[in-house]
């Protein structure tokens, strides 16, 4: 995998780089010992998209591996550590991530495939996938960006939890349960008119007249309208 290119290398070996290439962008690390995997660069998480961790950075770990996290002794992820370190949602997903009872070697898998094998199939849909998202990679910095200004807020650490989770729309809102049919409408119980979306929630329901009095502060809310809870959130702290 570490194989270098040069100009007087044939065309089959420059085709054989080049797929080579594309597995190291697309693959997904599996978590042995984690002492190859950095926290921050890599990716490791378990989801269908990136994969990176998207928890702000904590300024002596910006070169960490993921052995870091892990107890030697019992083998089990520490969970005061990962609590600490991460936003409630990608906390959760590393705990669930399985290790081995004995010391083994990180890996590599590919996420587009059942068995966790590359093949011109998959690697083509990854490539396709890939030419299409810029807008998504864009996002994802802005995210970061936002996590970093988030977690450097005076604020207690549950707030800014709770924010985290209204900010990746993970908070049980009627909108969402009804999306996970466990109920069947989703207008706000306070005015009776809009589905409760976050936004709606904490910001935009009419309801929340008296909560946003201060004109100096908060008087765009009247003409300024957002997307979603980030975008609000992105606009406020700014």
């Amino acid at each position: 995998m570490e194989a270098e290119d040069s100009r007087s290398s044939s065309y089959a070996w420059k085709s054989i780089l080049h797929g080579r290439d594309v597995i190291l962008r697309g693959a997904k690390c599996c978590i042995g010992n984690g002492k190859t995997v950095q926290i921050y660069k890599h990716r490791w998480l378990p989801q269908k998209n990136h994969g990176l961790v998207l928890s702000p950075v904590v300024d002596s770990m910006e070169e960490a591996t993921v052995d870091v996290l892990i107890d030697s002794d019992t083998r089990q992820w520490n969970n005061s550590m990962l609590e600490g370190l991460f936003a409630p949602q990608e906390a959760e997903i590393i705990k669930k991530i399985p290790l081995a009872r004995t010391e083994t070697e990180d890996s590599l898998y590919w996420p587009l495939s059942h068995d966790g094998r590359y093949s011109c199939k998959s690697g083509y849909r990854f490539l396709k996938e890939e030419a299409e998202p810029a807008l998504e990679r864009t996002q994802v910095a802005i995210e970061t960006q936002l996590g970093k200004k988030l977690w450097m807020l005076d604020v207690p650490n549950k707030v800014k939890n709770h924010v985290w989770r209204a900010c990746r729309d993970s908070l049980p809102t009627k909108q969402n349960l009804m999306q996970r049919t466990i109920i069947t409408n989703p207008l706000c119980d306070r005015c009776n008119q809009f589905p409760e979306t976050i936004l709606h929630a904490v910001w935009a329901c009419p309801k929340l007249d008296a909560v946003w009095t201060d004109s100096v502060q908060w008087g765009f809310r009247r003409n300024r309208r957002f997307l979603d809870f980030k975008e609000l959130l992105s606009w406020v702290i700014q």
